[in-house]
């Protein structure tokens, strides 16, 4: 009977090792995903507010306006546009007051900017 238990002790330790190490691997395949669709999803919005930020200098220069914005302040409302398009909960019923709530950060931070020019012009 000893023979028998001592047969099984190195196949039983093959196979949950083989399992724990199948577990891990997956784990670790998991959250590499994870961080690499959010890597991609936060390049993709920089690169979407940075075109929004040239697109607006184009407009600007066409209509001879004198100030934009800075790029941040179109980084930051596709930041937050980005985070309602893929929050679960928006639906299209609160899309259009999500929305205004990423438009109001927006002007928010332009106000900021203006603020900000406007002191060190003072100095």
């Amino acid at each position: 009977m000893d023979n028998t238990i001592s047969i099984w002790i190195p196949i039983i330790a093959a196979l949950s090792s083989s399992i724990i190490t199948g577990l891990i691997t997956i784990a670790i395949s998991s959250l590499n995903k994870k961080a690499e669709l959010e890597k991609i999803k936060t390049q993709s919005m920089i690169n979407a507010g940075v075109e929004f930020w040239k697109t607006h200098v184009e407009i600007a220069k066409i209509k001879g306006a004198t100030t934009i914005p800075p790029m941040s302040s179109y980084v930051l409302h596709m930041h937050k546009v980005s985070e309602i398009m893929f929050d679960p909960t928006t639906t299209k019923y609160n899309l259009n007051s999500r929305l205004s709530e990423a438009t109001d950060l927006m002007i928010e931070m332009d106000k900021f900017w203006e603020e900000q020019t406007a002191a060190r012009s003072k100095t």
